[in-house]
């Protein structure tokens, strides 16, 4: 649970360019990527901000969900791999779990997920359409979908 109020949020969100800061101020910082793919955001995120946490003594909470069953053909390089993966739950101040083949709308199911995160984030494509072929959707169809 962050020990920031709706309102906190709110207002730190709209005063900072950078979102992903208000880890650094929550008391317990957690972090739900949805749509986690290869795992590179993760990556990218610890390298950021993991030691600026650590210097203030809190470790990070770092969910994925992705809909990609890992170790399986369909996906390729969308794929989290290996040598990302260990790295990510072997990394000290760092709780990382991910769940591969996991549809982000059943999300309750997941025993270990938190009940509450600081922050919740999105990279997954609205639907397969949009990530493979995007040329193939005029703009009046995607404004309509939208």
């Amino acid at each position: 649970m962050s020990n920031l109020s709706s309102e906190a949020i709110e207002q730190f969100l709209r005063g900072h360019r950078n979102p992903y800061d208000l880890l650094l101020d929550a008391e317990s910082p957690s972090l739900l990527d949805l749509g986690a793919g290869d795992l590179s955001f993760a990556e990218e995120l610890t390298t950021q901000y993991l030691p600026l946490l650590r210097q203030r003594q809190k470790a990070l909470t770092l969910h994925g969900v992705d809909r990609l069953q890992p170790g399986s053909q369909f996906g390729g390089p969308l794929h989290a791999p290996p040598r990302r993966l260990k790295m990510l739950q072997s990394q000290e101040g760092l709780q990382f779990k991910f769940w591969g083949g996991q549809d982000m709308f059943e999300a309750v199911t997941l025993n270990t997920a938190l009940p509450h995160y600081t922050l919740v984030t999105c990279h997954a494509p609205a639907n397969p359409t949009f990530a493979y072929e995007p040329t193939r959707v005029s703009r009046t169809a995607i404004e309509r979908y939208l």
